[in-house]
């Protein structure tokens, strides 16, 4: 059984605009933890039960988000919004980067590693140097180039509270969850 590590990570972007970061509180929970950011930011308050609430909540849906299917289940993500009046629509485009230039934010983004893995995270608004900045359930706060898409990277392990000497790489994937 893991050992839930719940928490936050609270942080400023290069605009000096505030941001809190749930961070995930399982290693398979990405998901949950970014329906209960999107679930905060429009409530504009935390909500009880944190991302447990969200996961009994998507385990009620059909062809439910589960821990097992990770990343591949990321329609359930929008119909969990849905559940918390939330409206919200999930996608697929091979056009990221036309994606994120006409996007609305927040959204929920799936990155893809190169090791074939995926994980989910908040883009939560656009610098003006033109940084999206990423609310990343296990990174933290982090910033990326618009210039540099499909590519994510992070600096920063918030749940080990360290800075990575080398950054964790992937590329956004093209499925967003978007209200």
């Amino acid at each position: 059984m893991e050992v839930a590590a719940m928490g936050y990570d609270i942080g400023n972007d290069s605009d000096g605009t505030s941001h809190i970061v749930w961070l995930q509180e399982r290693s398979q929970s990405c998901g949950p933890a970014c329906v209960y950011m999107i679930e905060t930011m429009r409530a504009q308050m935390c909500l009880v039960g944190g991302e447990e609430r969200v996961r009994q909540l998507m385990a009620l849906l059909p062809n439910g988000y589960t821990e097992a299917n990770g990343t591949a289940a990321y329609t359930a993500l929008a119909a969990a919004l849905q559940k918390a009046n939330i409206q919200a629509t999930a996608s697929y485009s091979t056009a990221v980067a036309a994606h994120f230039a006409a996007a609305r934010f927040p959204f929920i983004a799936r990155v893809a590693w190169p090791s074939g893995g995926g994980h989910f995270i908040v883009c939560a608004r656009r610098t003006r140097g033109g940084q999206i900045v990423c609310l990343d359930p296990w990174y933290g706060l982090n910033e990326t180039a618009e210039s540099g898409l499909p590519a994510y990277a992070a600096g920063n392990d918030a749940r080990r509270g360290v800075c990575l000497r080398t950054p964790v790489g992937g590329s956004f994937s093209g499925h967003f969850i978007t209200m």
